[in-house]
């Protein structure tokens, strides 16, 4: 009996989504590459994960569906060639190849699987249920942290740079400020260990966060829906991330754009969040309108009004901007202008907003692309995205009026990879996985939804 029942769970598709939710946990909590520091095994062995998609993609192939290669996909092998055409001149050729090798596995060989394992509905719901399981997980040991003030750090899933906050402690009593002013160092990290990526990883979800709040059927689906959205929020504020602050304004904006952000809710929650990260939260109220310094760093003064770290990041773009502009079709190589070429640009006269010596990132996915892979690799790079942006939002327009539920599925997707792409104006890309499981999450959408559109939707006579 119980082996019949699993054979029928076998063939409906239950038992192979658990392998697919299971990776999707796993990756998203950054689990796997955690086990992997503590226990200092190679990256190979932390990678082994991924064969938790090796069932369900037989399990696909013995169904008799035929495995998928879409224009993304298509367009990420041409991006390939890119990036192996540039390492050919790469002064450190181990790094070019280790940034392919990365770029195969974490993105091409990545969306290639979740493509082909997500074939239907239910585990397509399953796994946004997942991945926002995982993120309401990871807010809720940020938000407990923060209130608790507890330095645990959950075996690395809520991580903080303690160094970091003992310094700003001390510089804080040294100068008389009360504590709320300098816990801006206390920023939360998450699984990767640094703030700006944590909040990256987590405002992604906000718009998928509210679709199931926008089809619940029942008080307690929508309760539940709204507290996984506000855990996810929580995560992302509690970074204290000046670049979220910024995605977080644009995805209202945005919200407000497609129908889902009333105009009048956008500017009453705007003013409301203004009022209380001025009482509750100072040091990230003082953080987000130290943005307003930037404009003073091209000032006849050197830009010395302008915060330290905004001095910097505009001295890293800069300088990733002239070494594109001197190496305009392939550029200087994969992962080339980061280990090489970075230092020597720090120093191009007019753009020393602050001294840096030694190599740094480009803090731009847009310009260390550009510096990377030159006009090529950045025009293949936004075509891959701008292919899957264009299917979402066609996929939005056609099932706007029969099938609402798959239209606003549609709208989400496209808003998470927007919102991606507006914080890579200040974010170089790191933790890739992160991005290409996004992409492969909306390809496998985009099909998804093509053969459930053809069902009538429930409660509408056929």
């Amino acid at each position: 009996m119980n082996a019949a029942l699993r054979v029928r769970g076998w063939r409906e598709g239950w038992w192979p989504d658990v392998a697919i939710v299971a990776f999707v946990f796993l990756l998203y909590t950054n689990i796997p590459a955690l086990v992997r520091q503590a226990y200092e095994l190679p990256t190979l062995v932390a990678g082994a994960y991924v064969v938790l998609l090796v069932p369900p993609l037989v399990h696909v192939m013995l169904r008799g569906h035929r495995l998928r290669v879409d224009a993304v996909l298509l367009l990420m092998l041409l991006f390939l060639a890119v990036l192996l055409a540039s390492s050919l001149r790469a002064p450190l050729m181990p790094f070019a190849v280790q940034r392919i090798f990365t770029y195969v596995f974490e993105g091409i060989v990545l969306y290639w699987l979740v493509v082909n394992v997500v074939t239907g509905m239910t585990t397509l719901r399953r796994v946004i249920g997942t991945v926002l399981i995982a993120g309401a997980f990871l807010g809720s040991l940020s938000t407990w942290q923060a209130v608790t003030s507890s330095n645990y750090e959950f075996g690395g899933l809520a991580a903080r740079d303690w160094e970091m906050i003992e310094k700003a402690e001390r510089e804080g009593r040294a100068a008389g400020r009360p504590l709320a002013q300098y816990r801006g160092a206390d920023r939360a990290e998450g699984p990767v260990d640094e703030p700006n990526r944590y909040a990256q990883l987590m405002i992604v979800l906000l718009p998928l966060a509210l679709v199931p709040i926008r089809h619940a059927t029942t008080r307690s689906a929508r309760v539940t829906g709204t507290a996984v959205a506000l855990l996810v929020l929580a995560g992302v504020v509690l970074s204290y991330s000046r670049g979220a602050a910024v995605a977080l304004a644009v995805l209202a904006v945005a919200l407000s754009a497609v129908g889902w952000l009333h105009p009048a809710r956008l500017l009453a929650g705007a003013v409301a969040l203004v009022v209380l990260g001025a009482v509750a939260a100072p040091g990230y109220y003082q953080r987000v309108a130290s943005i307003g310094t930037a404009t003073s760093v091209f000032a006849d003064n050197g830009g010395r009004g302008a915060d330290g770290a905004i001095r910097g990041r505009m001295t890293e773009m800069l300088a990733a901007l002239h070494a594109a502009l001197d190496h305009p079709v392939l550029g200087v190589g994969p992962a080339q202008y980061w280990k090489v070429y970075s230092a020597q640009y720090h120093q191009v006269p007019g753009i020393q907003f602050k001294e840096i010596r030694g190599t740094r990132r480009a803090h731009s996915l847009y310009l260390e692309l550009a510096a990377d892979t030159g006009a090529v690799g950045f025009t293949t790079f936004l075509a891959i995205v701008g292919t899957a942006m264009v299917a979402l939002w066609r996929a939005r327009l056609r099932y706007a009026t029969q099938r609402p539920e798959l239209s606003d599925l549609a709208t989400a997707l496209w808003l998470s990879v927007f919102i991606y792409m507006v914080t890579g104006a200040f974010l170089h890309l790191a933790f890739e996985r992160y991005f290409w499981f996004l992409l492969a999450l909306a390809g496998a959408s985009v099909s998804v939804m093509s053969n459930e559109a053809v069902r009538p939707s429930p409660g509408v006579k056929p």
